[in-house]
């Protein structure tokens, strides 16, 4: 797999480990063609594409709403992350 992602054993090694918490953005991407997952799968897990469901639905609804909606939208949401 390293050699057919042209990544070295030692970047996964250390990753594996949690020695290193970053790799390159060009390294997830390989990761991610060669599985047939999403970028966010690779960094977040099942959660990861949850929530990158749910940014594209909220970027659809924001697209439709006024400045003033948007502001209200954001305000909810900040209230709703303090609980």
């Amino acid at each position: 797999m390293c050699k057919d992602l042209e990544i070295s054993r030692s970047v996964f090694s250390e990753l594996k480990s949690g020695r290193t918490k970053s790799i390159s953005a060009e390294s997830v991407l390989k990761i991610t063609d060669y599985f047939g997952v999403s970028f966010e799968f690779i960094l977040y897990g099942e959660e990861g594409e949850r929530v990158r469901e749910c940014i594209v639905e909220a970027s659809k609804i924001l697209k439709t709403l006024s400045e003033r909606e948007i502001e209200s939208a954001l305000a909810f949401m900040r209230a709703l992350a303090r609980r």
